[in-house]
């Protein structure tokens, strides 16, 4: 067992973690506030990889709460080759505004950086595993699933990147039971510990709870705090 020195321990350090911050508070002819809060955990030990994330998202018109989520993940992955890693991720995420009462999802499967330059990286990733869902008003949802994930990552200059990624599940039960996901974010850097991000969301269920609608989209201008 050796204790490294501080200079050392820097040196090695191989993990970074950092904490996205959202506000809108309107008054007057509107009435809404709108809350959210994530953290995403990153680190790496050699060809291991850990990705741990959460998320909360509340909004309330004229004193009625008209939205609410939350959301926890991990995902581990393991180097094979230069290119080639498998990967498992399990996730659990609330959402009962669109009928869900809770979620739970795991995967396991291939990935594999298809390209990767100085400013450009492409991953794509291909899985499968299974879901449950208890849902709020109907009956519950649980189903062997396929993942498909890919995601672009663009630097666009020394303190400005962009990212685009998209996500497909299937339901090997009911192949219109299908669900995607896609982010768009460009995060500016304003000073080493803090960024500002600019987020669009797309969530798709194609048969939603009942109520419920197939799209939910959200929008977001946030601040990132870096440690």
């Amino acid at each position: 067992f050796t204790i490294l020195p501080v200079s050392a321990q820097t040196q090695a350090r191989t993990w970074k973690d950092s904490a996205e911050l959202t506000f809108i508070n309107s008054r007057g002819n509107s009435e809404q506030t709108t809350f959210g809060a994530n953290n995403l955990f990153t680190g790496n030990l050699g060809p291991w990889g850990l990705e741990l994330k959460a998320g909360a998202l509340s909004s309330e018109t004229h004193g009625v709460m008209t939205s609410e989520k939350y959301n926890a993940s991990e995902k581990g992955t393991r180097k094979l080759t230069g290119s080639l890693y498998i990967y498992e991720l399990g996730g659990w995420d609330k959402d009962r505004f669109a009928g869900i009462r809770e979620r739970f999802e795991t995967s396991a499967g291939l990935g594999v950086e298809v390209l990767k330059r100085e400013n450009d990286l492409v991953v794509a990733e291909l899985g499968a595993g299974y879901i449950a869902e208890d849902r709020l008003g109907s009956p519950n949802k649980n189903f062997a699933s396929g993942r498909a994930y890919t995601k672009y990552t663009r630097k666009l200059s020394a303190t400005a990147t962009f990212s685009q990624d998209a996500e497909y599940l299937h339901d090997f039960t009911d192949a219109k039971d299908y669900r995607a996901n896609a982010e768009t974010a460009l995060v500016t850097s304003l000073s080493s510990k803090l960024s500002l991000k600019l987020g669009f969301k797309v969530k798709v269920a194609n048969e939603p709870p009942p109520g419920a609608v197939k799209s939910d989209r959200t929008t977001t201008a946030a601040l990132i705090i870096n440690f």
